[in-house]
């Protein structure tokens, strides 16, 4: 579908947060899982975003893939799965 923007895996700074978000607040240092990462502007769900340390750079964070080291999540496709285990 058209237009496309490719890129899954972004770092950046808070600008807004939605209703109902008290993880974030404009100002932080995030990075995470952004549909069309490769865009000046995206928007994330909260849980695919983690805050970044203050030694990693903008660069190095959004090479790292962020949903495995948010706390709770499985390391396994399926997460549902008896198999799957935590990070």
């Amino acid at each position: 579908m058209f237009p496309y923007i490719p890129g899954f895996y972004a770092s950046g700074v808070v600008e807004e947060v939605g209703q109902g978000v008290t993880e974030f607040k404009p100002g932080d240092r995030i990075f995470g899982s952004v549909k069309g990462a490769y865009a000046e502007y995206g928007i994330a769900k909260a849980q695919e975003l983690v805050k970044m340390p203050g030694n990693l750079t903008f660069e190095d964070a959004a090479t790292i893939k962020a949903e495995l080291k948010r706390p709770g999540k499985r390391c396994s496709p399926k997460a549902n799965s008896s198999l799957a285990k935590p990070c």
